[in-house]
C-alpha cells in the first residue's frame, strides 16, 4: 500500500526476488508528488517487470478469514484484492503529540510538525526544532542540511551576521532501480506554471511595449536635434575602393 518512492522500491524489491506484487494507491498515478512524466515512466517500468500496478483505489478494510483480502473502493467500485502479506508504506506523521508543546506555546502545523520560522525557530525562541519533526521534507538529507542551520542558529542567535536562513527552493530526490531516475521535487507543476503564465495580463505587456517603443523615440529625436549638421551632410568614413 503506497505508491511513493519508498511503496514502489519496496515492490519493485520484492518483485524482483520472486514475490508477485501489487501495488495500489488511493491517487491516479505512482509518485503522485512528482512530475506526471515521471510517474508515467515508472509506472511503465513497474508493469513491465510483472507488478499490478493499481492507482485510484482507496483502502477501505482488510477481511482475514480463509483467505487474506483488501477490500479497495475503485471510483465507487468495490474491488478484492488477495494476499499473503501486506507493507503499509503511506507516508508518516511527525509523533508530537506527547511531547507538550501546546504547554509551550509551541504551534503545530496540519500534519503534526512543528510550527518553526526560516531559522527554524519555534514559537519559543531558544526551542528549535529541525528533521522529520520540523518538516516538509522527511529525508534524511534534508534532516542533516536542516540540523547544521539549527545548530548554528541556537549557538549564534545573538549574532546576526552569523545567522543563516535556510532555503527550501528545491530539494533532490533518487528513484534508483531500474534507470536510475533522479529529479528536483517541484514546487509548482509544469501545468500549474503553464496555467499562471497564461493567465498574464497581455495589456500589461502590451503596455510595456507601447513605452519601450516610445522611448526609443524620443531617444531618437534627441540625439537628432542635437546634431546640427545632420547625418546627410556629414561627409563619409568609408575610404574609395581601389581599382
Amino acid at each position: 500500500m503506497g505508491a511513493g518512492p519508498i511503496g514502489c522500491e519496496l515492490a519493485q524489491s520484492f518483485q524482483r526476488l520472486g514475490s508477485q506484487v501489487t501495488l495500489i494507491d488511493m491517487a491516479d498515478r505512482v509518485l503522485p508528488k512528482e512530475d506526471a512524466d515521471v510517474s508515467a515512466l515508472l509506472a511503465d517500468v513497474l508493469r513491465g517487470e510483472g507488478i499490478d500496478v493499481l492507482t485510484s483505489h482507496k483502502a477501505v478494510r482488510f477481511e482475514v478469514g480463509a483467505q487474506k483480502r483488501l477490500i479497495a473502493d475503485n471510483e465507487g467500485v468495490s474491488v478484492e484484492i488477495p494476499f499473503d502479506e501486506v507493507i503499509v508504506a503511506v507516508g508518516r506523521r511527525a509523533h508530537t503529540e506527547s511531547l507538550g508543546l501546546a504547554e509551550l506555546g509551541i504551534g503545530l502545523n496540519r500534519d503534526g510538525t512543528v510550527v518553526v520560522d526560516e531559522y527554524l525557530r519555534t514559537g519559543v525562541p531558544n526551542i528549535f526544532a529541525c528533521g522529520d519533526v520540523a518538516g516538509p521534507y522527511q529525508f534524511t538529507h534534508m534532516a542533516s542540511h536542516q540540523a547544521w542551520y539549527a545548530a548554528v542558529n541556537a549557538l549564534f542567535r545573538a549574532i546576526p551576521e552569523v545567522q543563516g536562513q535556510l532555503r527550501r527552493g528545491a530539494v533532490g530526490d533518487v528513484y534508483r532501480p531500474p534507470k536510475s531516475l533522479a529529479w528536483v521535487c517541484q514546487l509548482m507543476k509544469r501545468k500549474r506554471t503553464a496555467s499562471m503564465l497564461k493567465s498574464l495580463d497581455t495589456n500589461s505587456h502590451t503596455s510595456i511595449a507601447r513605452s519601450r517603443t516610445a522611448k526609443r523615440a524620443a531617444s531618437s529625436r534627441c540625439s537628432r536635434s542635437a546634431d546640427p549638421i545632420g547625418s546627410s551632410a556629414r561627409p563619409s568614413s568609408r575610404r574609395p575602393r581601389a581599382n
